[in-house]
């Protein structure tokens, strides 16, 4: 039975489709330090000393040895993915078939969107992403792994919105990544650009003119500063509608604009005829 690791976000443990009860913290500390290694060796004694900084050596080594019994304990019939390379080191073997982790699944495909721009992956990823690492926990040592993970979740959702927009025309789906972000981090000016393009394109001015007001009275009233530039001008520049950008381009090959002399051919034959080149009386051809 397949063995479901959440850790982002509130941390779950699923065996199959049962929720399994999470009682021992610092086994799951241990878990997640261990899986945003990506199957990389992890040192005993480093571990021990990041989760436990203020113990000594010995203490925070016997408490590693407890979690760890604890985390065996967890993991169950998937306990053997819990693998010491040498008797200083431990890694987390997730390729195992019978346990899967978001973290790890996360940073593959986040991988694969950073190296190849990989949309689908993107996707993957987003789907995956439920909120900070360890959603609750107060450890200092998850610090710099949650803030990389969810920088990269917003670039990915951004990236799809943009997508969506310019490639596949769709400023609803858009609109929607866009709540996403905005759900993971308020008041992010990127999204703002995004959120006031995609109302544009689908000709709502007014909701375009709303999401910048308020963005602007939360920037000037938080940070005392107004938005930047580029955002300022992507507001006043001027809407184009859905329906010009989709007409007909006008042609360029018209005939010469009319003169004053349009419709008047007797008229225009005398002239032509009065300025026309006449032969003088006696001349001759010379050749």
């Amino acid at each position: 039975m397949e063995l479901r690791i959440q850790l982002l976000g509130t941390p779950a443990v699923y065996r199959g489709n049962v929720l399994e009860p999470v009682r021992h913290r610092r086994a799951v500390l241990v878990l997640a330090l261990l899986a945003v290694c990506g199957g990389r060796p992890v040192s005993r004694p480093l571990l021990a000393e990041t989760i436990w900084q203020d113990a000594t050596i010995e203490t925070a080594a016997v408490n590693l040895r407890r979690a760890l019994a604890d985390l065996r304990d967890l993991l169950g019939a998937g306990a053997d993915a819990l693998q010491s390379p040498s008797r200083q080191e431990l890694m987390l073997c997730v390729s195992h078939e019978t346990v899967r982790c978001d973290v790890c699944d996360f940073d593959v495909a986040a991988r694969r969107f950073e190296t190849y721009g990989d949309l689908h992956a993107a996707e993957y990823a987003t789907d995956l992403y439920h909120g900070y690492l360890l959603d609750g926990y107060n450890d200092e040592c998850l610090d710099a792994e949650r803030r990389y993970r969810h920088a990269v979740v917003l670039t990915m959702l951004e990236t799809l919105a943009r997508d969506a927009l310019t490639e596949q025309g769709n400023p609803q789906k858009s609109l929607r990544l866009c709540e996403r972000v905005e759900r993971l981090e308020a008041h992010r000016e990127t999204a703002l650009r995004l959120r006031i393009e995609a109302h544009l394109a689908e000709g709502n001015r007014a909701a375009a003119d709303a999401a910048y007001r308020t963005f602007s009275e939360h920037s000037t009233q938080s940070w005392g500063a107004e938005p930047s530039v580029q955002t300022t001008r992507l507001f006043a520049a001027p809407q184009v509608s859905p329906m010009a950008a989709r007409s007909v381009p006008m042609q360029t090959h018209l005939p010469p604009a009319p003169n004053a002399l349009i419709g008047r051919d007797a008229e225009t034959r005398w002239l032509l005829a009065q300025f026309a080149p006449r032969p003088s009386p006696g001349a001759s051809l010379v050749t």
